[in-house]
């Protein structure tokens, strides 16, 4: 039996920028020209996490990965509240010509992105989530790289334990300002005044369909009233860590932006 090849994995590169409200690292894959589908990490990782989701998403849409200001690469943010995160976002956004895009975000940045789509509902065509009911649920913010300087300095100056200590820490600058970012976000109630469609990518596994994180309160009611996207996965398999798939269903939203609900075969 003859398969069609499936096509090569997009080469990932990495950028930097400087701009008035910090400076941007992030990974990128595919052409500038095409849609842009825009993946924001979770609390506990860097735009790292969606290196494989790049290599597939890569062949078919201009996909972006930043490392959010204060993590990973990118520089301390010059602000100190949500407001100002959307609006280094927005900044960022505008200096690489995205007029358009698709965001992607997981558990914190899966609620950056929402609050993004209500900040500029012109710009966002759609929203995708992954795990966001683990922000609800208090989950502690455990950034991996304090900022320390140039990436070459913080080698230079910090041990390793030293450096997950100090992130770690409630106490530090980096879990101070995304703590007072997640609390305001957790205060927002306007969710149903988003004009895009929103979706959940949710797993099927041999026991079932997942129903999230067992999160309660009117953000938890809210999720569960956006549209489903359910992707096969095997055993304690996360959906970060099926990258073929989530680029399908990211594909299949896409074409269908407003169908209640998608389901990839088992």
């Amino acid at each position: 039996m003859w398969i069609k090849p499936q096509a090569a994995a997009q080469l990932v590169r990495n950028a930097r920028m400087r701009l008035p409200r910090g400076d941007w690292f992030w990974r990128e894959a595919g052409k500038p020209d095409s849609l842009a589908v825009v993946c924001l990490h979770g609390a506990a990782h860097d735009g790292g996490q969606w290196q494989g989701l790049l290599e597939a998403l890569g062949r078919s849409t201009h996909c972006l990965a930043p490392d959010l200001p204060g993590v990973g690469e990118s520089g301390r943010p010059r602000w100190e509240s949500l407001p100002g995160l959307l609006a280094a976002i927005d900044e960022w956004l505008d200096a690489l010509r995205v007029d358009r895009l698709w965001l992607l975000g997981a558990d914190l940045g899966a609620w950056i992105a929402i609050s993004y789509a209500l900040y500029r509902p012109h710009r966002v065509l759609g929203v995708l989530l992954v795990d966001p009911e683990q922000t609800l649920k208090g989950a502690q913010l455990r950034f991996r790289w304090p900022q320390l300087g140039s990436p070459r300095r913080r080698r230079q100056t910090a041990a390793p334990s030293l450096l997950k200590r100090a992130v770690r820490s409630p106490a530090s600058p980096i879990a101070l300002e995304w703590g007072t970012v997640r609390a305001e976000i957790l205060e927002t109630k306007n969710w149903d005044s988003l004009v895009c469609p929103v979706w959940t990518l949710r797993a099927v596994r041999e026991t079932g369909r997942d129903r999230g994180r067992s999160a309660k309160g009117p953000h938890a009611a809210w999720l569960a009233q956006t549209r489903q996207a359910f992707l096969p996965l095997e055993g304690g398999q996360q959906i970060q860590e099926a990258p073929e798939l989530v680029a399908e269903i990211i594909a299949r939203t896409m074409a269908n932006p407003r169908s209640p609900i998608l389901q990839l075969d088992l």
